[in-house]
């Protein structure tokens, strides 16, 4: 697995980006803490990350990072309009990193 420290920092910035995003909407700070920080993972895993020797991995990953970094931000964003709990957005924003994690872990294994 290769990492590029460059586009490390772009998906770091984007991330950023929607902490602000959530932050200017008047969600809470934990909410907006929270999806920046899967969004860091998932826009990582999306730009940076890259399996040498199996191309098809990487865009096994990539697809699967941009459909869970969509997702999620549609969940947060429904969170962010009916304020949601706290554990409630914990627990959803933990599965799908841990989710994410898995296949990242899956993708590994196999040479595809």
């Amino acid at each position: 697995m290769k990492l590029n420290p460059i586009l490390t920092i772009i998906a770091l910035a984007f991330s950023g980006l929607v902490f602000y995003g959530f932050y200017a909407m008047q969600s809470t700070l934990l909410l907006s803490l929270f999806s920046s920080i899967s969004f860091a993972i998932y826009f990582v895993g999306l730009f940076a990350f890259s399996y040498v020797d199996a191309p098809r991995n990487t865009v096994l990953l990539k697809v699967s990072s941009a459909v869970l970094a969509i997702s999620s931000l549609i969940v947060n964003i429904i969170f962010a309009f009916v304020n949601a709990a706290l554990p409630l957005i914990v627990i959803v924003n933990s599965l799908c990193v841990i989710i994410w994690l898995a296949l990242l872990y899956a993708f590994g294994q196999k040479k595809l």
